[in-house]
């Protein structure tokens, strides 16, 4: 798809061949019917020539396609290197030749020549190599320190562990590295079509939501590039490319891993005003091959047990902490409680807003949620718009203090979709271990089918707030 800068370089790229055109043209015509050429034809014929580097400078400086330190650096530095050693090369193998005649004397000179001739073929890769890092060190030191920064970064990732600390580490590394008023980072979501915003710095990610989905053609554009783009090239037509323009990004880096997006790295505008030119974009472009390895891998280890979209527990791990915890409570006779949770009215806001409007909400409503939680307990998504908290040491009492404070932090926040301000609520059950009927075996089944008896309770009362199991006789008269 062209944007209107593509358009504006094939018209430059047009104006370089039409005098050409119409000169071979007009000789063609004039040799076919056997006529003189026009007197003009001599004036025009130098003037079509001269068009052509006039027009090719003009479109390098206007659209940017000519890194002029990038060129010095890699062309007439590296390119110089490689003559002068291929010169020395020849050299050695002249000399060798001659001394390799007098010393065999007849004998069989063009076997030890080649021979010779292939040592110095072997030595000459890696001879280029430590005279480039050479050069360098010399006369690029930043170059280097950069080169190496990035690459310590990237060792060093694996050693955090978690996928959302390594996310962290990189988007704040970048942020020093690169001097960058912002940066952030969004994985692939295994689940659904989505890159999910794993980590940003000085970025508003509740209002923006940092969920993109895949299929944008946007996102496809930066999928087919598979190179570190600056905001310059972004197509100008494509939605999602203004609206990250507006954000404050500057540059979209791909991470493609096998050919396929596995995440999309975004940084802002550097600090100095300075842009980011072809050498950094190249490096921007290896570190996004690097990092795809080791991010795939530590998403690969977590896809089992962490919700992709919202990143808390999947069911089953939930329910597994779950068992975990009835057999201590019941085994040290301590409290415990399970408290279901559903957002009010997904299904409508959903239907009405779409699909990533509804991600978006899912993924707000378990940060609040997480936010009203203390340390030792435990969220996870129990399915579709339902979320299961996990409260161990934590009786009646103490069990509705917590589910107060969730509730009100989510609907404390409106989350912003496209520049819209939508309310959310949820409703809450809670349920204690005691609260369990005499005879009823403390199970996960048990417990989360009292649970959701409260959540249905408080959604028949109205919705946004909390409902309580109610206790079991024994418990009622020594709470009274």
């Amino acid at each position: 798809m062209l944007d209107l800068r593509s358009y504006k370089q094939a018209g430059a790229k047009l104006t370089d061949y039409l005098p050409w055109a119409a000169l071979i043209a007009g000789s063609i015509y004039w040799d076919f019917v056997g006529a003189a050429y026009p007197a003009w034809f001599d004036v025009a014929e130098p003037v079509a020539f001269f068009i052509y580097p006039v027009a090719l400078v003009f479109a390098i400086f206007r659209y940017r396609l000519f890194d002029l330190e990038f060129f010095v650096h890699r062309s007439l530095v590296y390119g110089g290197v490689s003559t002068i050693l291929l010169l020395a090369v020849y050299v050695m193998l002249a000399l060798g030749g001659v001394k390799l005649a007098s010393v065999l004397e007849g004998g069989p000179i063009t076997i030890a020549a080649a021979a010779c001739a292939l040592a110095l073929g072997f030595l000459y890769a890696p001879l280029k190599r430590v005279v480039e890092g050479a050069i360098d060190s010399r006369l690029f030191p930043e170059r280097v320190a950069l080169r190496e920064r990035l690459g310590e970064m990237v060792r060093d990732l694996p050693g955090r562990g978690q996928l959302a600390k390594m996310a962290d580490t990189l988007v704040a590394e970048l942020v020093e590295i690169f001097a960058v008023e912002r940066a952030c980072l969004l994985i692939a979501d295994r689940d659904s079509d989505l890159l999910v915003g794993r980590a940003a710095r000085y970025c508003d990610e509740r209002e923006h939501g940092l969920l993109f989905p895949k299929s944008d053609p946007f996102i496809r554009f930066l999928a087919e590039r598979g190179l570190a783009t600056v905001a310059e090239r972004w197509p100008r037509t494509m939605i999602l490319a203004a609206r990250i323009r507006q954000m404050g990004g500057a540059v979209a880096v791909p991470i493609m891993r096998s050919g396929e997006l596995t995440g999309l790295l975004i940084l802002g505008p550097r600090r100095d005003g300075k842009e980011f030119g072809a050498e950094e974009r190249q490096l921007l472009d290896l570190l996004g091959h690097h990092v795809a390895t080791v991010l795939e891998n530590a998403h690969l280890f977590e896809s089992a047990t962490l919700d992709g979209l919202t990143g808390l527990l999947r069911r089953e791990p939930v329910l597994f902490e779950v068992q975990r915890e009835i057999d201590r409570a019941v085994r040290y006779e301590r409290p415990l409680s399970v408290a279901m949770i559903d957002i009010d009215r997904f299904k409508v806001v959903n239907d009405a807003l779409g699909h990533i409007a509804g991600d978006v909400i899912l993924r707000q409503t378990a940060e609040k949620l997480a936010e009203g939680l203390r340390s030792t307990d435990v969220l996870g998504r129990y399915g579709g718009e339902e979320f299961l908290a996990l409260l161990p040491e934590t009786d009646r009492r103490l069990s509705r203090s917590v589910a107060e404070r969730m509730r009100q932090a989510v609907a404390g926040h409106n989350v912003q979709i496209e520049g819209r301000a939508v309310g959310v609520t949820v409703s809450i059950g809670i349920v204690t271990l005691q609260d369990l009927p005499a005879g009823v075996e403390p199970t996960v089944e048990a417990l989360i089918e009292a649970a959701d008896a409260s959540l249905y309770e408080a959604k028949r009362e109205g919705r946004n707030r909390v409902a309580q199991s109610t206790p079991s006789p024994a418990d009622a008269v020594q709470e009274h």
